[in-house]
């Protein structure tokens, strides 16, 4: 008796229909067949994606199946449709010890019921641990039925598990044993969905036993799931614990999956990294093509993917999310975030640490660049979900391109594997935007393109890709075959001036590069300065002589000394602040720092060199500037313009504009006038009206616009093609190349 195709979904009452073809007694003819399956409470089985599911009761409703020799071929039928429905059920599911979360047998939660929801357990408290104790406890009692000392697997279902994004950690023991983390071991399965989280192996003998769950204060939840951040509480989701048997530990060396690729049977894999990886797009495409080239070969795919996550996390991590999985390969794939917080050589030097420690346990390592952050705003004439302009999206992907080149030259360095992941995206016939979901994630196809990547690096061939006999496959690994060397990047070295700095010089921010380049009105460059991460504005105190340096990803001002260029301190703005734009008061007292996070703007006493207060607005800061009254802060916002008055410390009033709205650049009788960085239009600002009036062409297509008071020419550094333009009035003067793109630009008047 066979069966037709059907499909069921656990969490639902649902009606299964399909067709029975009823070989058994002896005919060939297809008869419908019609059950009712209904989710019950008791579980003892996984479906096909690796959820548990219950066991459904079956319950026949009418059909037309004529059995004539013997109603067992009923039963047979039942039989085999229930093992159909579970396809992931096995004999290894069976006798498993099922915990009921509602039956504690001790704790030091206090009111520990009203953390249940249904028959699951959502322990969220902001307290580190009870008071008088170390940390809070859970404890519940199980008996292992005769039989002799076996080995078991605790099983945790409880979504994307513990560390993953929104959920803290906990460790668990067994009669008073020594703790151990509760891992999140979520396997990838070419279905979507999330799998148990099945620890190590451990021996049971028959009898009472106890499991105690334990919360320290130091496995609460981060703030944003980063290691550098505060602790926020503790927040775990369980929805099951049980124990299951399973055999004993062995690991059994296999031959490679063929004469080209790397991969060997019952390898297990670790895709190590950030949202991306957690989204689980690319990682669903990985696992595919493996099963779909190599039936059979029984390979193990791990998420380890948190959002928001950079190296600095994974470093961390190591111990708690790969290495307990005793993985044959772990792929690196951090990038996105680290682009936005970490300098390239940080970047580097945490990837170096992590395949270091990696492979002293005997773990291979490919490593990954990251996919890049693409500049379009909009795409196919449909939205396209952007958060940074232009621009600044340019400069963040220059990032990333010198993080992908550092991964190669990290792969030589550890003779790993090198997955070109950038260079896919970046450098094939497939148009970029065609992958991306939004800036910096991909979409399905990406994620198709981003899965290709790795498997190349790994060895697979061409035709090996081809086995799975989708074509979008076989177009992506085409793609990237045709692909041109990756060019050489260089990054401008520092340099120092032989002699004080004298007269009139520009100073401008290389965003992409971490530079401020010291130059003459006419481009000749006589300092090349490193900054710290992402200089994105500038602003220069004449009484002082200090020139003030917004580093973005740093979160903090670095502070030069003039005539001489020297570091004269810095100031620290915290971890939630990025900032973006500055404005500096006419006695050089106040310097107000936009944070393009945070939704704020910080206003610092320079006297102090301390924060003297934050101004929070209502929406990410895009730029800022003194208004002529100079009791208004013109705060440039996604759509709007607001009016922030100073000395109420709040927003008076809103003007609408445009999403890309970058900052407000001076006119040319110097009051400002706001800049759309996407469309490169300006818009005079009415300071009485709170309005904005008709829309021009902006003399130059960049938000780094600063006009020479001596001379009354306008200087515009062009953020893509490296170019230095001035103009007198709306005449371009003069275009000069500069070494590396800018996004910022400020006169200073020194003495001659």
């Amino acid at each position: 008796m066979e069966f037709g195709s059907f499909g069921v979904c656990p969490q639902n009452p649902i009606i299964i229909s399909g067709y029975i073809n009823d070989r058994i007694s002896g005919t060939d003819t297809e008869t419908p067949w019609y059950l009712k399956a209904l989710p019950v409470e008791k579980t003892a089985c996984r479906n096909k994606a690796g959820v548990s599911m219950s066991v459904p009761e079956i319950l026949p409703v009418p059909y037309k199946i004529n059995y004539r020799e013997s109603p067992m071929y009923l039963v047979l039928s039942l039989v085999l449709l229930f093992a159909a429905l579970l396809p992931g059920w096995t004999a290894e599911s069976q006798g498993e010890v099922n915990l009921s979360l509602r039956d504690c047998a001790a704790t030091n939660i206090p009111v520990l019921t009203k953390y249940l929801q249904g028959n699951a357990l959502v322990f969220d408290t902001e307290a580190a641990a009870p008071a008088g104790a170390e940390y809070f406890f859970i404890r519940y009692a199980f008996t292992i039925p005769e039989g002799g000392t076996r080995w078991y697997r605790l099983v945790l279902t409880g979504g994307r598990g513990p560390g993953s994004i929104g959920q803290s950690r906990f460790s668990w023991l067994v009669d008073g044993g020594a703790p151990q983390l509760m891992l999140r071991t979520h396997q990838v399965l070419p279905e979507d969905g999330w799998s148990e989280h099945v620890q190590p192996p451990i021996q049971l003998a028959p009898g009472a036993h106890t499991l105690e769950l334990r919360f320290a204060p130091d496995q609460r939840l981060r703030l944003m799931n980063r290691a550098t951040e505060a602790f926020v509480k503790h927040h775990a989701e369980i929805q099951r614990l049980a124990w299951r048997p399973t055999s004993a530990p062995a690991k059994i060396a296999h031959p490679p999956l063929s004469d080209h690729c790397r991969l060997r049977g019952h390898d297990v894999v670790v895709l190590y990294g950030d949202s991306i990886t957690e989204e689980n797009g690319y990682a669903r495409h990985f696992t595919r093509i493996i099963n779909q080239a190599f039936p059979g070969s029984d390979i193990t795919v791990y998420n380890a993917g948190i959002s928001l996550n950079r190296t600095l996390e994974g470093v961390e991590r190591l111990d708690k999310d790969v290495l307990p999985l005793a993985p044959d390969w772990a792929v690196l794939t951090f990038g996105v975030n680290d682009a936005m917080q970490l300098s390239p050589e940080d970047f580097l030097r945490l990837n170096e640490e992590m395949i270091q420690r990696l492979q002293a346990h005997g773990v291979r390592v490919v490593c990954a660049s990251p996919s890049g952050m693409t500049p379009y705003v909009e795409a196919l004439g449909e939205p396209f979900f952007s958060m940074h302009a232009t621009d600044r999206a340019t400069g963040i992907d220059r990032t990333m391109a010198l993080n992908a080149q550092g991964m190669r030259i990290l792969a030589h360095k550890y003779q790993a594997p090198f997955a070109d992941v950038y260079g896919a995206f970046t450098s094939t016939s497939i148009p970029r935007f065609t992958l991306m979901g939004n800036q910096w994630h991909p979409n399905e196809e990406g994620g198709r393109m981003y899965a290709v990547a790795l498997l190349r690096a790994l060895g697979m061939t061409e035709t090996e890709i081809a086995r799975t006999g989708d074509d979008r496959d076989l177009a992506c690994y085409r793609a990237q075959q045709a692909m041109p060397p990756a060019p050489a990047l260089t990054r401008v070295e520092p340099k120092t001036p032989s002699a004080p700095l004298k007269g009139t010089v520009l100073c401008a921010a290389a965003y992409g590069d971490n530079r401020v380049l010291v130059c003459r009105p006419d481009g000749q460059v006589l300092a090349v300065l490193p900054t710290a991460h992402h200089p994105a504005a500038l602003a220069y105190a004449r009484g002082r002589k200090e020139l003030y340096v917004a580093c973005e990803g740093a979160g903090r001002i670095q502070i030069i000394s003039l005539p001489l260029l020297r570091p004269a301190g810095e100031i620290d703005l915290g971890l939630e602040a990025y900032p973006i734009s500055l404005a500096l008061s006419p006695d050089e007292s106040t310097l107000w720092v936009g944070s393009f996070f945070g939704s704020k703007v910080i206003e610092l006493d320079l006297a102090t060199r301390h924060p003297r207060r934050e101004l929070h607005v209502s929406d990410i800061v895009n730029g800022i500037a003194l208004a002529p009254d100079n009791n208004t802060l013109l705060v440039s916002l996604p759509g709007k313009l607001a009016f922030l008055d100073l000395k109420r410390g709040e927003v008076t009033a809103t003007a609408e504009t445009v999403k890309f709205t970058a900052a407000c650049v001076p006119a040319a009788d110097g009051t400002p006038v706001l800049l759309d960085a996407a469309h490169w239009q300006c818009w005079p600002v009415d300071m009485a009206a709170h309005k904005l009036g008709k829309p021009q062409p902006a003399p130059a297509q960049t938000r780094a616009q600063v006009i020479d008071p001596a001379s009354g020419h306008r200087y515009a550094g062009d953020w893509l093609n490296a170019r230095l333009l001035e103009f007198n009035g709306s005449r371009l003067l003069h275009v000069t190349p500069l070494p590396v793109p800018v996004m910022a630009l400020c006169v200073v008047n020194l003495p001659e």
